[in-house]
């Protein structure tokens, strides 16, 4: 997809296969410093799983200074507008509702003040779609020194 796509950008790539289950698909992302060839970090995220039932969950967790993204992708034609949650131990802390225009990927960052989280917390994070075109995988990423320490990729079900 590299070659397809400007770099620094997000956006998706559709295969097809003519038999059905014949195609495994991961993306890898790699973090490195411009001036060598060094690898700081690499994450794999899979492709499309199966169908779900509108609500994909999964968690955030802002502990050792980690940033907290949800890359939500929509594999449908159609505007659609998914419901992102955020519920800390003591309850909801934030619902906002997002728009995707057609087949489109959005990067959304839980650190902006629109969803309310706080250095040294974790809790799930959901999203409700009303379609089953839907992913959303959420990358926390650590950074020392100005490098890339970890990066990890985490696929909602």
């Amino acid at each position: 997809a590299a070659s397809w796509l400007p770099k620094g950008t997000t956006g998706q790539v559709t295969i097809h296969s003519n038999a059905p289950g014949a195609l495994i698909v991961n993306s890898a992302v790699y973090f490195h410093d411009c001036t060598t060839p060094e690898v700081q970090a690499a994450y794999l995220s899979r492709g499309r799983s199966g169908v779900n039932d509108g609500l994909l969950v999964g968690s955030y967790n802002t502990f050792l200074g980690t940033t907290n993204d949800l890359v939500v992708q929509s594999f449908e034609s159609l505007t659609t507008y998914p419901v992102v949650e955020l519920l800390s131990p003591n309850g909801v802390l934030s619902q906002v509702v997002e728009t995707l225009v057609g087949q489109a990927t959005k990067r959304l960052s839980l650190s902006s003040a629109l969803f309310g989280l706080t250095p040294n917390s974790y809790g799930i994070a959901a999203v409700q779609t009303f379609d089953n075109e839907l992913t959303t995988t959420a990358v926390r990423v650590r950074e020392l020194a100005g490098r890339v320490d970890f990066a990890i990729a985490i696929d909602f079900e």
